[in-house]
């Protein structure tokens, strides 16, 4: 499982309760600027989680990734990672059985390293992660995870800032930011 550089894994996981959250995504690409609203959806029952990120454009269409998987000790264990934009979709598939990672778009099956999450999961894990203990995240720490969409694999590294108090339309939240490395 993921670790912090020079850390114990932390002693448990305290898994988000089922929940929406709404958000709108801006950025820039080659100098035009974009706006994306989006929404995920987290449910989980104390054993199985299921996730649904969803973002949509007027003019690009809606894109969807799904994961879906355990809630285990050692945190989320994904068994399926779906991407699909308009109507086709792409999937990976976490076969712990057989130490590997396999996607149904004949890309090469990868080696499942401890730990690994999916490009969904990964952002639930983590805050379970600073849930469970959020003193063993002090700033500066590093946490890396294998990362897999439906195509591929990277290592995506992520660094703790210091905690800040967001004010959302919902009231304050007291968050703590993560930056990830480039990869």
């Amino acid at each position: 499982p993921p670790s912090p550089a020079g850390s114990a894994l932390p002693a448990h996981f305290r898994f988000p309760s089922a929940s929406v959250l709404s958000y709108v995504l801006k950025g820039e690409v080659k100098g035009f600027p974009y706006t994306l609203n989006g929404e995920l959806v987290w449910q989980q029952d104390g054993k199985n989680y299921d996730a649904k990120l969803e973002y949509s454009h007027f003019l690009l269409g809606t894109k969807t990734q799904t994961s879906k998987g355990e809630l285990t000790p050692q945190g989320l264990a994904p068994t399926r990672f779906g991407d699909k934009y308009r109507k086709s979709e792409v999937a990976a598939h976490f076969e712990r059985n057989k130490g590997k990672v396999s996607f149904s778009a004949n890309t090469p099956d990868v080696p499942l390293q401890p730990g690994a999450q999916d490009q969904i999961s990964v952002f639930m894990q983590l805050a379970s992660m600073v849930s469970g203990d959020p003193d063993q995240f002090p700033p500066g720490t590093k946490i890396s995870f294998q990362a897999i969409g439906a195509r591929y694999s990277q290592q995506w590294t992520f660094v703790t800032g210091t905690a800040e108090v967001l004010d959302l339309p919902g009231g304050k939240v007291k968050a703590i930011r993560f930056v990830r490395e480039p990869t």
